[in-house]
This record gives structure tokens, sequence and C-alpha cells, in this order.
């Protein structure tokens, strides 16, 4: 893996403003003590994100590199001079044995920092697991997570020894590629929720080189290095903004892979999606607080965790109801089949998932208001829990904007598209539910398909003929064959299970 070639560039030095298309979290790995007077919620600590000796965030430069690196060309060679490599293994008494025994890539990446003095307030996100089968809040799961807001820049700082023109080039096109704020370009933790995502800023891009005979030059001179830098146009564009799922805007490109789609939901009762309502506020006698999340800009917000979690539930409720078909004796092993089938679509905590959720949000009115005080029942005796009243504030706006990511893998996987044609269709006539307080008649909603050149789609049969966004072409057939794909699946599934655990 040597490199024969003479670099005609001794150094390169790229500086610009990355911007945040929405909230991030990079976790620090501590905690941070919860206010001692925040009377809102009932937590010990709080997940703090990576912040530097002045107490501001930062993105790691280990971060930062990683990402490049999944941008890198596929031949393998640019990357390894970019990047570096390992030692590697070769056979004792080989004439190459000293050769190839690691080398450090040209590239150094350093942490970014926020640009200007002004404070950057860290948001909190307190939220609840929820049990994917039972759809109610996992025992001690309740914890609450920093964000860096949206909109915040950092000033970052890259730095390449050695390279040629070629390498140059194609450095530029990772930054690109990686920096696009597309949805599977997100840094830290929620991805799938389309969390992270960073895109270049139009001001404040800067190259400067340094070729090698001018680097010879500055050693018989008597000058600062810094005067013989030349500045170079940067080949990186800042993308058209796109609808964020945050009340402002971010920025796309168009996608290179994958498939963005576009829905709105539509609420058919009231909707109520924050967190529990806090013990602090019943020992006191206070009514909880407004229970319904909301943006910046004062948009209602629909978090992409509450839409993925009713998305995988209803997912797995379907692959039950056709395993049961299959074999009305109810195996347990059927929902072990099914969590395995829904990884490969919605991630587990080893893998990543290969559908992104991205938050729903829209406008609203106060007379969208829908308030409600509630009992506590006392679930011994069945009478009123003593002083358990308490309120809830939900909200029937019209529409709220919704995105999906798919990514390549799962347009390659016919089966899982014909699982989310069978959950298209269930949202499109409103069988699915979000938030809390379904079995009272909240979170309900129908789904429609939103589209630029037309009227919004919710009837299914004009959508299968009439299905296109984003480039997508589907054709009946096409929707045929993956429903097939699915059945054919299980069975597979199923056979292989029979033939490792045989029924007695």
């Amino acid at each position: 893996m040597s490199d024969p070639r003479t670099p005609d560039l001794e150094r390169v030095i790229l500086t610009g403003l990355l911007e945040t298309g929405a909230p991030l979290h990079i976790g620090s790995g501590f905690d941070d003590p919860a206010p001692a007077d925040d009377p809102d919620t009932d937590r010990s600590a709080i997940i703090a994100v990576c912040r530097d000796a002045t107490a501001r965030p930062y993105l790691p430069a280990s971060t930062l590199r990683g990402l490049l690196r999944r941008h890198a060309p596929p031949d393998g060679a640019c990357a390894a001079r970019l990047f570096g490599y390992a030692r590697q293994a070769v056979p004792k008494g080989s004439p190459t044995a000293t050769a190839d025994i690691g080398r450090a890539g040209a590239l150094r990446v350093y942490d970014a920092r926020v640009a200007g003095d002004a404070p950057v307030t860290l948001a909190t996100d307190t939220r609840i697991a929820i049990d994917p089968i039972t759809r109610t809040a996992r025992d001690r799961h309740l914890f609450t997570e920093q964000w860096v807001p949206q909109q915040t820049r950092f000033h970052c700082r890259f730095e390449l020894d050695r390279i040629d023109q070629a390498d140059l080039d194609a450095f530029l096109t990772m930054l690109q590629a990686a920096f696009d704020g597309g949805p599977d370009n997100g840094l830290g933790a929620g991805r799938s929720r389309m969390h992270g995502r960073l895109h270049w800023t139009k001001d404040g891009l800067r190259l400067r080189t340094l070729s090698r005979d001018d680097y010879l030059l500055w050693l018989w001179a008597n000058a600062p290095l810094d005067r013989f830098y030349q500045e170079r146009n940067v080949a990186i564009v800042t993308p058209e903004p796109l609808p964020s799922q945050f009340g402002a805007t971010s920025t796309a490109t168009p996608d290179r892979a994958g498939l963005t789609l576009r829905f709105g939901l539509c609420p058919q009762s009231p909707l109520l999606c924050s967190g529990t309502i806090p013990k602090k506020g019943w020992k006191t006698g206070k009514h909880g607080p407004d229970r319904m999340f909301l943006t910046a800009d004062g948009k209602v917000l629909v978090p992409a965790s509450s839409l993925k979690g009713a998305l995988r539930s209803h997912c797995r409720r379907i692959l039950l109801t056709m395993f049961d078909a299959r074999r009305p004796d109810g195996a347990l092993t059927d929902g072990r089949i099914a969590d395995r089938l829904l990884a490969r679509i919605f991630g587990t905590t080893e893998t990543m998932a290969s559908l992104y959720v991205g938050d729903a949000s829209g406008p609203w009115q106060a007379s969208d208001e829908h308030p409600q005080f509630f009992n506590a029942i006392d679930r011994f005796t069945g009478g009123t829990a003593d002083q358990r009243l308490y309120q809830v504030k939900a909200v029937i706006p019209r529409r709220l904007d919704w995105t999906v990511f798919l990514k390549p893998s799962l347009l390659q996987t016919e089966w899982a598209l014909g699982l989310l044609v069978y959950t298209l269709r269930d949202a499109m006539e409103g069988d699915l539910r979000i938030g809390w307080g379904a079995a009272r008649g909240y979170g309900a909603f129908r789904l429609v398909w939103l589209r630029e050149r037309d009227d919004d789609l919710d009837d299914w049969a004009l959508l299968l003929e009439r299905l296109d966004n984003g480039g997508l072409s589907v054709t009946k057939d096409q929707v045929h064959r993956w429903l097939t794909a699915l059945d054919t699946e299980l069975d597979r599934q199923l056979a292989t299970v029979e033939v490792k655990e045989p029924n007695p």
C-alpha cells in the first residue's frame, strides 16, 4: 500500500462554519445534576453533551472524522492516503515484512467550536422508553438528555499534508456529501429520528493551499509561513433549504441514495405526546403543566420517537397476525421472529435503522386547544386516588408535516417494503394511534401523501395510480410483488424455525 506519487501540495487548510439543521446530541459520557429548583420533572441526572472548559458545546474531531470516512471513495487507495491505515499482518520472513506496517493519514481534523461569543442555551428533552409489545412505559426508563439547539454554528478546521490535486478534489467531495444536511448524515444520538444533521453555511468558507515550491521558498525566506499560502475557490455549494421538522429551515441535497417521503398527519382526535405528569405537581396540589410539545417558533410538535414507536408497534401487530394465519397454535417463537425482522427496519441498540423518521410539526390556533381534567383511579380500591386530580392540554391542529427517509438497503428489501405498504394503508385509514390516552380516544390521525405538484392524496386507489414522489415510480404490479415477497419471507422464517426447533 505504499504510495510512489510525489504530492504537489505541501499543506492545505480549510476552515468554515457548520450549522445544525436539527437538534444535536453527542454525549460526553457524564451526567449533569438536575436543577434543584426544577418543578416540572422528577429526575436525578441529565445526560450531558460534549462541552469544553467554558461549558460551551463542541463537536469532537473523532466524530467529524468518522463521518467523513463513511464518504471516502470506494477504491480504498484515496481513503488510505487521507485517513491512514493500521499495521498490516504479513508472514514472518516475507520480503515485505517491513513494508506497510501502518501509515498516518494526511488528514487532520480539529474539534469544532461554537462560533462567536454569544452563550448557547442547551435544550433538554425528557422521554420515557416505551415497550414495543405492551405500548406502555417501561419501568425505570425515564431519562433526560441535553441537546444543542437547531441553527447553532460551529467553526471547523481541516488540514491535509503532502497531497496532490486529485486527493484534494476527493476530500472536497467528501465534505460536500457528509455535511449536506441530509437525513442519512446525522451525528450523535437520534440519527434515525433525523437529528444531528449539519450543513455548510454560505459565509466563512475558506480554502488555502501551500504548494511544494512555495514551501521550499519559505525555508530560505525570513517571512511568516502564512504569506506563502494561496487562496483558492471552494467547490462546495450550500444546498437549497428544505422544510425542517423543527419549524425553521434546514438544508439537504437531492437524494443521491435512499428516498425521502413527505406525509401529512391529520388528527382525528386530540393529540398528547409529551412526557409523564410530574409527581411534584401532584404533591403540591398543582395541576400538571401543558402537556404538548412546541417548537421554538410555537408550532405543535409530535416527537419522532412517538411516531417511530407507533410504526414499529403496528408493523409487529401485522407480522403476528400473518404468523397466526399460518400457525394458529401461536408458538412463542413467532414473536422472536417478528422482532428479528423489525430490527432490520427499525434497528436495535447494536444496529442502525434502515428507516429514519422525523418529527411532525405544524401551526395551530388557540381554538385547537383541548384542555381536560382527569382523576387518577386507585387500582386496588377502584375509587378516586387521593390528591390525584390533574389536567392535560391536548391540541387538534389541522395538519402536521412529517418526513420519512428510506435508506438504500431498505429500498432493496422487497418484503420490508410490503410490510410498510400494509402499514401505510392502515395509517391512511386512521388505524394508528400516537401518544398518551389511546384508550380514551386520544392520538387518532389519518395519513395523507403530500405532493408539490398536485393535491394531497388521501385515497388509497388513487395513490397507487399516482405514486411518484422524489423520483419514486411504483406500479400496482410492483406493490403486488412486495406483498408476495413478504408472504414468502414469513414462510421461509417459519420453515427455518421448525427445522431448528421441532414441535414434540
